[in-house]
């Protein structure tokens, strides 16, 4: 639902491109996350931008260690499966927006 409504939003606003997701477990490991550490921070083993890392939020990817579980970043820079009960309390989109529309 916090998703649709960024996407509501743009739309809503002009952007007619507009499209919303949570952010992946391969995104994350594309821009420098490593699972094998659990970091996106450089001190722990990550590379990722300190955006990517600087407030804390859930991913649109499920854990594969517990049925209830879900991939997230937190601000202390860790990388890791969380159950649904707790931990992670935000969202943070991806939004994608065509280049003619900028």
């Amino acid at each position: 639902q916090y998703v649709e409504n960024y996407e509501t939003y743009l739309k809503g606003s002009g952007v007619s491109s507009a499209t919303a997701q949570l952010m992946s477990y391969e995104q994350a490991v594309s821009l420098g996350c490593n699972p094998d550490t659990w970091a996106c921070i450089s001190e722990r083993g990550g590379t990722a931008p300190s955006w990517v890392y600087s407030t804390t939020y859930w991913l649109g990817s499920a854990g594969d260690d517990v049925a209830s579980s879900v991939w997230g970043v937190d601000s202390a820079g860790g990388f890791h499966t969380s159950d649904c009960s707790h931990d992670f309390v935000g969202a943070r989109p991806v939004i994608i927006i065509s280049v003619n529309e900028i």
